[in-house]
């Protein structure tokens, strides 16, 4: 009788078997897959062919908070191996009770701040880092990395970022061959320096130095200048021309699977994106345009407004949102606008939304997903207004526990009834909610990466199962308004990311081009 495999699944696609062999094999590599397709599974299945062989003792998970949970969960019901969730208090005392967990599941702050702590010389000069007690816990292992949603090492400069690469050099030098993983569908966040900074942690010897890639990457610099014209920082002009000479040095690394490939594309869902642009209603544009006026001054100059971008965007979203905000712009804005005058405005958007749920849910009994960038006043604001309308209602946002968020999505999964789950930006990275049939960003994410991860919450490999036949993704936007320009700027942003990955020859791929058509056409539509 044979011996029953580490990973096992009742369901295993062809293409993640050949993706798991293949990342096997390769040892560190960054696995670009679309949202959906089961990143989750090919990691589990590279760890277990590691542990099977003997290459590992190990596996260290580095994850989003909401998704410490789903993972304990993932590995105990597809693996055999024992499950240990490193966060919270008294997390080391538990760790050391565990009994050597086969995998370590983290976020990326606790392994931040508990495997690299800063040292301060004598004088006050000189930082160093040196090893924290959970990376000292590693060096009697033989461990595997698997960083879930890479693109939060997209910064060099961060402390994070900084933290990470030091707990890696120091189990690379017990383990020069030291197996990492990168998982994430949307490795350019803003620029090509992102995808650069996550493959240089996952492989620093495929990748070059970081002073020849800004001399190959990097052809000048612009001046960002302040309203008063005031330089108050440099940009890097990216050079487009030597963006497939990087692409060639990255391919060998990367494991790229999308939506869109032939041994992939019959199992999802039909995905159906649109934009709907919203007009101001004439209070709401009185409102607007007064908090717009702060821009300029008493002659008619520009003005440099602490925060003034952001309130613009809450107030588009909502007027009432300034009475959660918590930037000093927007306190001042409720003292001097008065709370009543606030809540007694009338939201463009929320009226638009309520008008397009109340078919869907109370109608057409659907499950629908809604997504805000402000966790802590738009959101809270559509709360009352949903609510109102005796929409039901899940709320999933930052300021919940990863336990009480974890619970709220399998709340949302499990329910027979219609409902909406409005989520800030801290769910949109890594839920799974492939009951969904329709997801509204209810303002525009600020690059393609976040719109992606909020669009693919629903649209699973496991859709089709769930009774999910096609999932209708509606971006609302307020014309007139600072939305605008993002939509446009979160659109241009993808080019970089198509090149890189090699997208725009991609069969049946939609490439950055033909999703700024796409809005136009929307857009067109809207005046008509």
């Amino acid at each position: 009788m044979s011996k029953r495999p580490i990973y096992h699944s009742d369901r295993t696609y062809d293409f993640q078997v050949d993706g798991i062999a293949y990342g096997y094999l390769l040892g560190r590599a960054a696995a670009i897959w679309d949202t959906g397709i089961g990143k989750s599974h090919l990691a589990m299945g590279i760890t277990g062919l590691a542990f099977e062989d003997a290459e590992i003792d190990c596996a260290l998970i580095v994850c989003e908070r909401n998704k410490l949970h789903e993972w304990d969960e993932d590995f105990t019901a597809f693996t055999t191996l024992t499950p240990f969730i490193y966060h919270g208090p008294n997390r080391m005392k538990k760790l050391l009770a565990a009994e050597r967990p086969d995998v370590i599941i983290t976020t990326y702050e606790t392994s931040r701040n508990d495997s690299a702590t800063v040292e301060t010389g004598p004088s006050g000069r000189g930082r160093a880092l040196r090893n924290g007690p959970f990376l000292e816990q590693l060096f009697d292992r033989c461990p595997m990395v698997v960083y879930d949603e890479s693109t939060k090492l997209g910064n060099r400069s961060s402390q994070l970022y900084k933290a990470h690469a030091h707990l890696l050099r120091q189990l690379r030098k017990a383990n020069p061959d030291l197996r990492v993983l990168g998982l994430t569908a949307t490795p350019v966040e803003s620029n090509v320096e992102t995808a650069f900074n996550q493959f240089r942690l996952i492989d620093p010897a495929r990748m070059p130095k970081v002073g020849d890639f800004e001399e190959m990457m990097i052809k000048g610099w612009r001046e960002i200048k302040s309203p008063q014209g005031r330089i108050v920082a440099r940009a890097p002009i990216w050079n487009r021309d030597r963006l497939d000479e990087f692409a060639q040095i990255c391919a060998p690394m990367i494991l790229r699977k999308r939506k869109t490939d032939p041994d992939v594309i019959d199992e999802f869902p039909k995905q159906v994106e649109e934009a709907r642009f919203v007009d101001m209603k004439p209070e709401h544009k009185k409102l607007y345009q007064l908090v717009e006026g702060l821009a300029w001054d008493d002659e008619g100059d520009l003005q440099d407004v602490p925060g003034l971008g952001a309130v613009l965007r809450q107030v588009a979203g909502h007027p009432g949102a300034l009475l959660w905000g918590h930037s000093r712009l927007a306190q001042e804005l409720v003292a001097g606008l008065g709370a009543q005058y606030l809540s007694s405005v009338p939201s463009s958007k929320s009226e638009a939304l309520l008008e397009y749920l109340r078919p869907l849910v109370l109608g057409q009994g659907a499950k629908v997903m809604v997504f805000t960038f402000f966790g802590q006043s738009v959101l809270h604001a559509l709360r009352q207004d949903l609510d109102q309308a005796k929409i039901p209602l899940v709320l999933n946002h930052g300021g919940m526990s990863a336990r009480e968020q974890h619970e709220a999505i399998q709340g949302f999964r499990q329910r027979e009834d219609a409902a909406v789950l409005l989520s800030s930006d801290a769910g949109a990275k890594g839920i799974n909610v492939p009951e969904a049939s329709y997801v509204i960003e209810y303002e525009s994410a600020r690059t393609h990466a976040g719109r992606t991860q909020r669009m693919n919450r629903a649209h699973r490999i496991t859709s089709k199962e769930a009774g999910v036949e096609s999932v209708h993704c509606m971006t609302f936007v307020l014309t007139g308004t600072i939305e605008r320009m993002i939509v446009d700027d979160m659109l241009t942003r993808n080019a970089t990311q198509d090149t890189l990955l090699g997208d725009d020859e991609a069969e049946a791929f939609v490439s950055a081009a033909d999703r700024r058509l796409m809005f136009s056409l929307a857009r067109k539509r809207s005046r008509t």
